[in-house]
């Protein structure tokens, strides 16, 4: 056997040089750095992606919101505009009945209007057939009674006449 110095042993037993193990490591530094730089870059996106997802669960969260209040105004809107409705219902129905209030009055007034022309009729008549039979007391009696009918019948007139006055003032 051979006796090699103490650094040949040394190496011998390990089977290869110091200098070679040297060399050796800078590649496993590189290689370290490289997986630490990957594992920090790997911790950063992972982080980036917490903060995206939160962000886009907040944004669900905001439209569901949204859409709760979206939901609740139109419910009032479609209240307000029910409430609406009623009230607009509510006065029409009350024009109508003033309107027919009013046409009625109309109808009332053309018939008294009507029949106060025939009574006026009847009279002038009676007045022509006093003129021609001046000697019949029971016609004279009768041009009496129309004759009252018919001062009657121009109160009533004036009477209406001051009622319209008073409804249209």
């Amino acid at each position: 056997m051979r006796i090699l110095g103490p650094k040949k042993r040394a190496n011998s037993k390990c089977g290869f040089s110091l200098h070679k193990s040297i060399i050796s490591l800078t590649p496993l530094k590189k290689t370290v750095k490289n997986i630490m730089s990957e594992t920090t870059e790997l911790v950063v996106l992972q982080k980036k992606r917490m903060e995206m997802e939160n962000q886009w669960s907040s944004q669900l969260q905001k439209q569901k919101t949204l859409e709760g209040d979206i939901k609740t105004l139109e419910e009032k809107l479609h209240a307000q505009l029910q409430e609406k409705i009623k009230t607009e219902d509510t006065v029409l129905e009350t024009l109508e009945s003033k309107r027919k209030e009013l046409e009625k009055r109309l109808e009332e007034l053309q018939e008294r209007r009507e029949s106060s022309k025939r009574l006026d009729e009847p009279s002038t008549e009676i007045a022509e057939t006093k003129e021609q039979a001046p000697e019949q007391p029971v016609e004279m009696t009768v041009t009496a009674a129309n004759d009252g009918d018919h001062l009657q019948n121009e109160e009533a007139k004036e009477r209406r006449k001051e009622e319209k006055k008073r409804k249209w003032m």
